[in-house]
């Protein structure tokens, strides 16, 4: 949600990528970028959270490998490490850093 839009923001109007995001907010800013393409990671829509999960997205995930992962978390546990609000939600949090290189 908040992380990817401000990173978005924060990008320089000239930089040449892909992004894959789950965040509507965030594939909405990116999209603003000639040079960006944005690839959405379709699945079920967390209404609140304005993000997707589900078996889709981690399809989707499971069939890429990307160079560098920038997320949200909930929050950071010294014992456990990174924690998100739903079970489906740290599914694809998980397997989005462990596709990054």
């Amino acid at each position: 949600g908040s992380t990817g839009v401000e990173v978005a923001r924060a990008l320089d109007t000239r930089l040449s990528a892909t992004f894959l995001t789950n965040s509507l907010a965030a594939a909405t800013e990116l999209a603003r970028y000639p040079g960006i393409e944005v690839v959405f990671l379709g699945g079920s829509v967390d209404k609140v959270a304005g993000s997707t999960f589900g078996a889709t997205v981690l399809e989707m995930l499971s069939r890429v490998q990307a160079d560098l992962c920038l997320m949200g978390v909930q929050g950071l546990d010294p014992r456990i490490g990174f924690t998100a609000a739903h079970f489906e939600e740290a599914a694809v949090k998980r397997l989005m850093l462990a596709r990054a290189g």
